[in-house]
């Protein structure tokens, strides 16, 4: 990996973004707004939800809008390079290799997905109606589910872009037996995803529902 040439492409976006740093907040705290305003003031304000869902409702109104940022951050460029030149333009202009040219969207995604959750907490705190009970009190366990919401939320972007580029463009010069099985198999694939989590949903939601003040057993 040339580290070199990462960091200069990390330098580069990290400028693109400061510059284009309005636009970002715009898109990344409009919708969150909204659903704040509504369902963190308006309601508890009419008495028509529990008094502690603002407590449940911001951390989870925050992970959401890190999820999406870091998806966008990461797919939407993608997609339109691939629509238009047919090639990532960092690619043809940068000698590095297509795997660290994913680490670096990832790692961009990923910052803007946290850059997005620290904006999204004050407006939140700000915009609810009563008080909100913020507990820092376990603050490796926040860092851990702040940093895995963003790299997950970007590469997950970077898979989105790289499956609508094969199955828009790519599939495109495929003939069309090819493209049904290719169908076929991508079918398979979310229906299998589907199935796993079904099957394993139960164990999940238990380990997620556990008690982190729980003493472990020895």
């Amino acid at each position: 990996m040339s580290w070199r040439t990462f960091l200069a492409l990390l330098h580069r976006d990290l400028v693109v973004s400061v510059r284009d740093l309005f636009s970002f907040l715009v898109r990344t705290l409009i919708q969150p707004a909204f659903l704040v305003v509504i369902l963190g003031n308006v309601m508890p304000r009419l008495g028509l939800v529990a008094p502690d869902l603002t407590t449940i409702m911001l951390p989870g109104m925050i992970a959401l809008s890190m999820l999406f940022a870091g998806m966008q951050a990461v797919a939407m460029p993608l997609i339109i390079e691939f629509g238009y030149t047919k090639e990532i333009e960092d690619r043809l202009l940068a000698p590095i290799g297509v795997r660290t040219l994913a680490v670096e969207k990832i790692v961009m995604g990923a910052l803007q997905a946290v850059f997005a959750g620290l904006a999204i907490l004050p407006l939140g705190v700000y915009l609810v109606y009563g008080e909100v009970r913020l507990d820092f009190s376990h603050p490796l366990i926040l860092i851990s589910v702040v940093l895995g919401i963003a790299v997950v939320s970007a590469s997950f972007g970077l898979f989105l872009a790289t499956a609508l580029k094969v199955f828009l463009f790519d599939m495109a010069k495929v003939s069309t037996p090819y493209r049904i099985i290719s169908f076929i198999i991508l079918g398979l694939v979310l229906v299998g995803t589907s199935y796993l989590y079904y099957k394993f949903k139960d164990r999940i939601i238990s380990v997620m529902a556990e008690d982190p003040n729980r003493e472990r057993l020895s």
